[in-house]
């Protein structure tokens, strides 16, 4: 199957987890479940860079209309996750030993691959959380919840890397 139609057919599904999870999966008002950037993370480090940012923001764009959320939320956030990437990607990883392939723990190790995702959901919670509470709350309650974000977003990451990114992005 043609790599293109691949990424979009999990793309699509991606997109369509996340939007079902902002609907029906409300634990915690505070708490954003945010399983798209996972995608976004893992699509091969030798795409261009400008493409990257642009599927981000248009997917981000696409989350944030479909969803009940502020418009631009997810695509800011998303387009600074796609915009750091490749640096976070040259700062853990050696690039020439895995010319062509996609950003897994298989590839990377679990250590470089958890720091990987520990970088990026700090970015991404970073620019949701403050531009959520933009002046609304106190700088505890922000920091509070970017680091509980961050922490469930990097456990439900992890376990879905495992079960199915990893098989499905080869």
């Amino acid at each position: 199957m043609n790599n293109i139609l691949r990424y979009g057919i999990i793309g699509v599904a991606a997109l369509v987890i996340q939007l079902l999870i902002c609907e029906f999966a409300n634990i915690w008002p505070p708490l954003y479940i945010a399983v798209f950037p996972l995608f976004i993370l893992m699509l091969p480090h030798d795409m261009n860079n400008a493409l990257l940012m642009i599927v981000a923001f248009i997917s981000g764009l696409l989350i944030d209309a479909l969803s009940d959320g502020l418009l631009g939320l997810n695509a800011t956030s998303m387009t600074a996750i796609a915009f750091f990437k490749p640096m976070f990607i040259k700062s853990l990883a050696r690039i020439d030993t895995f010319a062509s392939q996609n950003i897994t723990s298989k590839h990377l190790g679990f250590q470089k691959f958890f720091t990987f995702l520990l970088l990026s959901y700090t970015v991404f919670f970073l620019c949701y959380v403050m531009l959520d509470d933009l002046g609304s709350g106190t700088v505890t309650f922000m920091i509070i919840r970017i680091l509980v974000n961050i922490a469930a977003n990097l456990v439900i990451a992890i376990i879905l890397e495992k079960l199915f990114f990893q098989r499905l992005m080869q």
